[in-house]
C-alpha cells in the first residue's frame, strides 16, 4: 500500500464526513470506536462492519460495478508474431498525444496495384513495411480488398473532417447483433508486425482475426460489452476455443501481453471486426510482413487436372486474360500436383515481378503473365 500518499483519515473522510463532528478526535480506531459506542444495537454493529468493508476496499483500490459504465479508450493495439509462434499483443490505453510517433517510410502515398494507396518501405525480399494513413484518403475505393464484400463495405467510410477510416456497425439480417468489418486487402507470412491506431471511446468489442487453415483471434472488449470487463484483452486460438493468454488492460498505460501459439501458422489473412451500437474510428494501419501475391484466381480438382473454377473482375488474373475453364498447366516454369502446390508456387513468386503461367484452352496451349496485385474496386469486388 506504499503508493497511496494519503493518510487513513483523509481517505476516510471521502466516505463518511465524520471530520466535521465536533466529537470525533484525528485518531482513525476513535472514529470505529465513537462510532461502536453511539450505537450499540445489532444495525450500528452491523453498519459498522459494513462501514469498515466499504472504507478498506476503498483503500486497495477494489473495482466497484459503477466502472462498468465507464468508457474505456484503447488508443492503439499492436500485434506481433515470430515464426516460432510466440507473440506479443500491446493495447494502449495512453492518450494519442502521448503514443509513439510513427517514422515517415521511404516511399510516400502511392497508388500500386500490389499496396494500393499506402507508404511503403521495403525492409528485405519480399518483405515491406506497409502504411495506410487514412487521413490522406479521399475516397472509400482506395481501399481495394477482394476480401470485402458490398454489404462489408457499407458499414465503413473515410471521415475527411476527422481524418480517419470509420466503422460503423449494422445488423445484417442473419445476425442478432450489430457489425462492421474491415478485411486487409493482402495475405502475408507468419513473422509480422502490426499496428492499429484507433479514436474514439471503445464501448461494443474489436476483434483482430488471423487465419488460414488456423485461426487467431484477439479480442478487445469496450465499456458496454455483455461477457467480460472493460479492458479485457483475450488471444485465443481455434475460433476462441483455446485461450492462450487474458489480461484486463490498466488506464492511461502500454499493457503487455505475450503468447504461444499451439500449431504452426503459416499464410495469414488479416480482417478487423467491430461489433457494437457507435461508431468507432481508425486513423492508420501499420503491416510489417512477407507479403504474398493475389491473383484472383479459384482453382479446382478435375480428375487429375486442376482447372480453373473462377476468375474474380479486376484481378491480374482477369487482367492477363485467365478464364474459367482453364486448364493449369504450368507455374514459373513448375507443372504442380495439386491445387495445394498449385497455391504455394504462386505465394512464393515475387510480389515485384510478373509470373508466367501456362495455361491449356481448347486443346491449345497459351503462356499468359500475371502482375501481383490488381486488386478489385469496391464496385467490383465479391467474396470468394
Amino acid at each position: 500500500m506504499a503508493r497511496h500518499t494519503q493518510s487513513h483519515q483523509e481517505l476516510l473522510s471521502k466516505f463518511l464526513p465524520i471530520n466535521h463532528h465536533p466529537e470525533f478526535s484525528n485518531n482513525f480506531e476513535d472514529h470505529l470506536n465513537y462510532l461502536s459506542r453511539r450505537q450499540t444495537s445489532m444495525t450500528a454493529r452491523t453498519l459498522k462492519s459494513i462501514t469498515v468493508t466499504i472504507i478498506w476496499l476503498g483503500i486497495l483500490g477494489f473495482p466497484f460495478k459503477h466502472v462498468r459504465s465507464q468508457d474505456i479508450t484503447f488508443s492503439s493495439v499492436s500485434v506481433i508474431l515470430k515464426e516460432d509462434g510466440t507473440g506479443k499483443v500491446i493495447v494502449d490505453t495512453r492518450p494519442q498525444d502521448q503514443l509513439e510517433t510513427l517514422k515517415p517510410l521511404s516511399q510516400p502515398m502511392t497508388d500500386s496495384a500490389f499496396f494500393g494507396s499506402a507508404e511503403v518501405e521495403k525492409v528485405g525480399e519480399n518483405r515491406h513495411h506497409v502504411r495506410y494513413d487514412f487521413s490522406k484518403f479521399r475516397e472509400l475505393s482506395e481501399w481495394r480488398s477482394q476480401q470485402m464484400t458490398p454489404e462489408m463495405f457499407s458499414t465503413i467510410k473515410i471521415d475527411a473532417d476527422e481524418n480517419a477510416l470509420i466503422l460503423t456497425p449494422i445488423k445484417p439480417a442473419n445476425l442478432g447483433f450489430k457489425l462492421s468489418q474491415l478485411a486487409f486487402p493482402l495475405a502475408f507470412g507468419d513473422d509480422f508486425a502490426i499496428r492499429v491506431n484507433l479514436l474514439g471511446a471503445n464501448q461494443g468489442d474489436m476483434e483482430l482475426q488471423f487465419f488460414d487453415r488456423k485461426f487467431i483471434s484477439i479480442k478487445l472488449y469496450g465499456s458496454d460489452s455483455p461477457a467480460e470487463p472493460p479492458g479485457t484483452v483475450t488471444i485465443s486460438q481455434l475460433g476462441g476455443n483455446k485461450v492462450l493468454a487474458k489480461t484486463i488492460a490498466s488506464v492511461e498505460k502500454k499493457n503487455e501481453v505475450s503468447f504461444k501459439l499451439k500449431n504452426e501458422f503459416r499464410k495469414t489473412s488479416f480482417k478487423i471486426v467491430y461489433k457494437g451500437d457507435t461508431p468507432i474510428g481508425i486513423s492508420s494501419l501499420d503491416v510489417i510482413a512477407d507479403f504474398q501475391p493475389t491473383y484472383g484466381i479459384a482453382l479446382q480438382m478435375q480428375g487429375t487436372r486442376i482447372t480453373v473454377k473462377q476468375v474474380f473482375p479486376g484481378t491480374s488474373g482477369d487482367l492477363a486474360g485467365v478464364k474459367a475453364g482453364d486448364q493449369l498447366k504450368t507455374i514459373n516454369g513448375t507443372s504442380p500436383k495439386d491445387i495445394e502446390t498449385a497455391l504455394q508456387l504462386m505465394s512464393d513468386s515475387d510480389i515485384e515481378k510478373e509470373l508466367p503461367i501456362e495455361i491449356v484452352r481448347l486443346g491449345r496451349t497459351r503462356t499468359l503473365m500475371l502482375k501481383p496485385g490488381g486488386i478489385p474496386t469496391p464496385s467490383d469486388s465479391d467474396e470468394k
